[in-house]
């Protein structure tokens, strides 16, 4: 074989709390995520040299995604390598539909994504847990999604526990305002609330949840903490989500990672054209839902 291509899917934070700032500089978080059905997709072809073509499909200015060896695709590559001694050189396309900056995890999903189809490709040279063990070395969240579907994060985010699939019965929307968040900048602010007191009961609902039964998530255990502070960093998508929430049928509007993207649930089907002039920022909406 020396073609394959798949599918890279975006995820959602259904409850995302940090707790500190570790000694190791990392943060110990505790969170809950959810693979979606937007989806990049990466072909890999084995050549003569390495080389790796970015197609753009975002539409959003500000999702500025690199083609050179800043992406992590070639990070996950380098490091392949290292674990398997195999040098042969591949051409790399990579079809864009998650944008960057959005916290939606389209970068670490790509890295986990490409890993599976490369040693495929490769017959399987490195077991799972090996898989995992590089993971861990290109980010905090790229082991999630080697599984995808439901799943508890915690530690940095790399020790990942999956459950069963959570299930929302609203329509679900992602939309993307044309803001771009640094996740640097944004940890960076957390050491404000960091140091406050709190007794966060709403993960316990989620690890108490009886995933047995047809039952609907409740919407009210629905937190990201760094609502706390991104919306005083960037004051106009504080007023977007306002705008959002204002929106006939919506029941619930968040954060998902540390931004910009923003999840929207309504109990209707929401005809965003009626809305253009409504809303004070330019975006892009996908209807979405939960996948495994």
């Amino acid at each position: 074989m020396n073609k394959i291509e798949g599918f890279s899917y975006a995820k959602i934070n259904l409850f995302f709390e940090v707790l500190y700032k570790r000694e190791d500089g990392y943060h110990e978080v505790r969170t809950i995520m959810n693979t979606i059905d937007i989806k990049d997709k990466i072909v890999i072809s084995k050549d003569k040299r390495d080389s790796l073509k970015v197609i753009n499909k975002t539409e959003d200015p500000t999702s500025k995604i690199p083609d050179d060896k800043t992406n992590i695709v070639y990070k996950a590559l380098e490091l392949f390598r290292e674990y398997t001694n195999i040098k042969n050189k591949y051409s790399i396309i990579l079809e864009k539909n998650i944008p960057s900056g959005a916290g939606l995890g389209g970068g670490s999903s790509n890295a986990a994504n490409f890993l599976l189809l490369l040693n495929r490709l490769e017959g399987n040279p490195l077991n799972f847990e090996e898989l995992l063990s590089i993971g861990e070395n290109l980010g905090s969240d790229v082991n999630f999604f080697f599984y995808g579907g439901s799943a508890i994060c915690l530690s940095k985010g790399e020790v990942v526990e999956p459950i069963p699939l959570i299930k929302i019965e609203e329509y679900m929307y992602v939309v993307k305002p044309y803001l771009h968040i640094s996740t640097k900048d944004a940890y960076g602010n957390l050491k404000k609330v960091l140091t406050l007191p709190r007794k966060n009961t709403k993960f316990n609902y989620f690890l108490n949840l009886d995933y047995r039964l047809d039952r609907s998530l409740d919407l009210s255990n629905i937190y990201n903490c760094f609502e706390e502070v991104i919306y005083d960093l960037n004051p106009e998508l504080g007023k977007f989500k306002i705008e959002l929430e204002n929106i006939d049928g919506v029941k619930k509007v968040w954060l998902t990672g540390s931004g910009a993207a923003l999840v929207v649930l309504s109990d209707k089907e929401i005809i965003w054209k009626n809305y253009l002039n409504n809303l004070s920022l330019e975006y892009k909406v996908y209807k979405t839902r939960l996948i495994n």
